[in-house]
Order: C-alpha cells, then structure tokens, then sequence
C-alpha cells in the first residue's frame, strides 16, 4: 500500500490559522472525482464510512487522554501558583476559596481519566465495537468540556495573572477551548451516544 497522497483529484487547502492545538495542523481536504489504486483501498468499495467510524471512535480515545493530559497540566499550575503566590504575608493556597477550587478541579481531572481507561478497556474486545463507538463519543463529549471547566477554574485560581502568556494556562485554556469543536462538536456526540443507548441495546 502506497502512502503517496498526490493521487488525480486529491488536494488539501492552506492550514488554518487555529486558537489551540497549534501543533496539530488542520486542512481543509478536497477529492473531485478522486482516484485510488486497488491496493489502498480497505475494507472494500462501499464500506468506507463504516471504516472511518471505527477510526474516529479511536481518533476519539486518543483525543480524550490528550485533554485529560491538557487539563492536569492546567491543575499542576494551579496548585503551583497557589503556593507560590503570597496575599497578605500568607500563600493563596491557605484560603479555602482556592482550596475549595482545587480540589473541584482534582475530581474532574481524576473522573476524566477513568472514563478514558475505561474506554481505552472497552476497545481492546472487539466484539463490543459498537458499544465502543457510542462511548467513544460520550467519552469524548464529557472530557472534553470538563477540560473547559477545569482550564477555567485553573485561570481563575491565578486571577488577573491567568490570562498572561507567561503564565501558561491560557495555552491549556485556548487548547481546551478548542477541544469541544474537533473530531465531532460535543453535541453530536451526545446524540451517538443518547441514540445508541436508546434504541440500539
């Protein structure tokens, strides 16, 4: 199988000028009556779209570990600039508002983590394919905000310093941000998951 993707009719656009994960290039792909050699095809002719849900359902675990990853560097600064930083002759780590905020931000970060071990479990039996497909996108869905509320409390712990560049946790909050519209916005996978399990066990 050949990984030349110059084939007639195939071409990407300029990458696009993103808000996060800008170490992750995205292109717009275009196919105007697109031809591939036999030898690349997988699945055979007409199964493609059942190919490209598998894959994305793993596109998705990958993703979500990704954001757990994103989220609890945004809690490691937390917690650090809540010891670093001193009001009133004392680290902000001693008022229980902070303190309160940092362990919300732990249990998100701990719930999201095993809802990914989880289904990183699931999809090693393939016989559950389709109950990994819809808990990919429940997986995806809910990690994926929860990095958005964790990244959010995380700024708010640093205050007026959080949105600063120099700070890094605006990086985890434009990543995070970002997050909920890739790979499927996390309505759609609501819908998956709400959909197979209503009407599909």
């Amino acid at each position: 199988m050949s990984s030349d993707r110059s084939y007639y009719g195939y071409s990407l656009s300029n990458a696009w000028e993103m808000m996060g994960y800008i170490g992750s290039p995205v292109y717009d792909i275009f196919m105007d009556n697109i031809r591939v050699p036999k030898a690349n095809l997988i699945g055979g002719i007409g199964n493609g779209f059942k190919v490209l849900k598998n894959l994305i359902a793993f596109s998705k675990l990958g993703l979500s570990a990704s954001y757990v990853g994103n989220m609890e560097r945004a809690y490691e600064l937390a917690v650090k600039y809540a010891e670093e930083k001193i009001h009133r002759d004392k680290a902000i780590s001693k008022f229980p508002t902070i303190q309160t905020r940092i362990a919300d931000i732990a249990a998100k970060c701990e719930a999201s983590k095993y809802l990914v071990y989880h289904l990183a479990e699931m999809s090693d039996d393939i016989s559950k394919r389709d109950a990994v497909l819809a808990q990919s996108a429940l997986v995806k869905a809910y990690v994926s905000d929860t990095s958005v509320d964790v990244c959010h409390s995380a700024l708010a712990v640093m205050g007026a310093y959080g949105p600063a560049k120099e700070y890094e946790v605006e990086r985890c909050m434009r990543d995070a941000a970002q997050s909920t519209q890739i790979e499927g916005v996390v309505d759609m996978q609501r819908i998956i998951f709400g959909r197979w399990k209503l009407f599909s066990e």
